[in-house]
């Protein structure tokens, strides 16, 4: 079968902005093993919701085509880690700047509890690999927020990574929830 693709046909997104970002950890993500400059290694992402929801404006402003869909929602980031709370690792740094209790070593921590927590992201625009592309928008710092600081909930909207269906391409913005597999019944009560 041939396929046939246009050049442009990846389309353009829209730039999150940079800067300090209130946001709320929406997802923890097992991005499974992936090769780096190290090895293979273990990867996980921790998904954020910025308190900044997108509008037409911000659209016009990257000269992108706006998306319906999109305006309201919140910007999402994404901050990718080596599963690994050695003491040295990033995603230690993280947790403790963030203000969580990091266990000894060998006991285990439940990464889910981070759902719903509020922090503030440090995020920096990285200059892009090729000519031609975006900037890279990375989480440099992840902290508290700052004492009168509101904190902002999840949005119903977004549905956890684990919890889609294998056709969303949407990052979880508006997806649907998977479907709940059948139920089956003891065997002998069928």
């Amino acid at each position: 079968m041939k396929l046939t693709v246009d050049s442009g046909s990846g389309g353009a997104f829209l730039q999150q902005p940079e800067g300090t970002i209130q946001a709320v950890c929406c997802d923890v993500v097992d991005e499974g093993i992936k090769t780096t400059a190290y090895g293979d290694k273990h990867k996980l992402s921790l998904r954020f919701q910025s308190s900044q929801l997108i509008t037409a404006e911000d659209f016009q402003a990257q000269g992108i085509e706006v998306r319906e869909e999109a305006i309201g929602q919140p910007f999402l980031y994404t901050s990718w880690y080596t599963v690994s709370l050695a003491s040295k690792s990033n995603l230690s740094r993280d947790l403790r700047g963030w203000g969580i209790e990091i266990p000894d070593e060998g006991a285990e921590f439940d990464l889910d509890s981070v759902i719903g927590r509020n922090a503030l992201l440090n995020v920096q625009a990285l200059p892009p690999k090729k000519p031609g592309d975006t900037p890279f928008m990375a989480v440099q710092t992840v902290s508290p927020l700052m004492d009168g600081m509101t904190p902002i909930v999840v949005t119903p909207a977004y549905t956890r990574v684990q919890d889609r269906d294998n056709t969303d391409f949407n990052h979880g913005a508006n997806a649907a929830p998977a479907a709940a597999p059948a139920a089956s019944l003891p065997e002998g009560l069928g």
